[in-house]
């Protein structure tokens, strides 16, 4: 996913608190409004603050959708999106204990002031540990498959169709039945419908997408593709091959499969079933 897949997402999502949403969408969707905002900023300086409103628009224009993908990349990794209330506990507690030690001030009782000190101090270490806590969470890979919050984002995408934040499979075409089981690897469990082609590889035009972190998948690795009623695959010139049933390494020239084969990407972790 670019940053202009990621940012059109968001936005498309807008207030969108239901379904998952990967890592890279929403951090190239923070990366840009860091970007706008810093330019707003450079921006109200320029102009001697006159354009200030500029930040405030923008900032109120994106509160709703970034607390949307937020909620959505938790759901990724298998959180509730209420989770990000979290973050504000000890900020709370600080006012609370601000509150408590005014009246005890009013009361006469100036032991209060050290007790605050000593207790937004430690509210402060929480909120530190909290927030360390929560972008640990943001940087995690999406879990693998389907969970409880729908289906994994990264096969939405792949699949070129997701629509109101709930991934959705393309709907197949005329060439009858075949479809891809992940047995192993990133796409395990998932169910991928083939159309007339489907490219394989870590490269953003292809139709099954793996991200770099995948080691052994080529930016272009292989293609499966529809010769009337048979199915074909064919290896693009990866390095590390693509195997039908484990041992047999193909090249350029397509080879048929049928159902029941299983067909490996790259260092093997990544195998496929072929189902009609």
């Amino acid at each position: 996913m670019t940053m202009k897949d990621a940012v059109r997402s968001v936005f498309s999502n807008y207030a969108t608190f239901s379904g998952r949403a990967r890592r890279s969408e929403f951090w190239y969707f923070t990366l840009f409004s860091l970007l706008v905002c810093l330019g707003l900023f450079v921006l109200a300086v320029l102009t001697g603050g006159v354009l200030t409103f500029l930040m405030w628009i923008f900032s109120l224009a994106t509160l709703l959708p970034t607390l949307a993908v937020i909620w959505r990349r938790l759901h990724d990794i298998g959180k509730s999106g209420k989770y990000f209330f979290m973050l504000g506990v000890p900020d709370i507690l600080s006012v609370v204990f601000l509150i408590i030690s005014l009246v005890r001030l009013s009361d006469g009782k100036a032991d209060a002031i050290g007790a605050y000190i000593l207790l937004t101090a430690v509210c402060s270490i929480a909120s530190f540990v909290l927030l360390i806590v929560f972008i640990v969470w943001l940087c995690q890979d999406s879990q693998p498959g389907e969970n409880k919050y729908g289906q994994n984002p990264k096969l939405a995408t792949a699949a070129g169709n997701i629509q109101n934040g709930q991934p959705a499979l393309p709907p197949r075409g005329n060439h009858a039945a075949f479809y891809l089981e992940g047995l192993s690897g990133m796409y395990q469990g998932q169910r991928i419908p083939l159309q007339s082609s489907l490219l394989v590889g870590r490269s953003a035009s292809c139709n099954l997408i793996y991200p770099a972190e995948i080691q052994g998948i080529s930016r272009q690795h292989c293609e499966f593709f529809t010769n009337g009623n048979q199915l074909m695959v064919r290896d693009l010139g990866s390095t590390n091959g693509t195997y039908v049933n484990g041992n047999h390494r193909i090249g350029i020239q397509a080879t048929a499969v049928y159902p029941g084969d299983r067909v490996f990407i790259g260092s093997g972790k990544q195998c496929f079933a072929v189902c009609a």
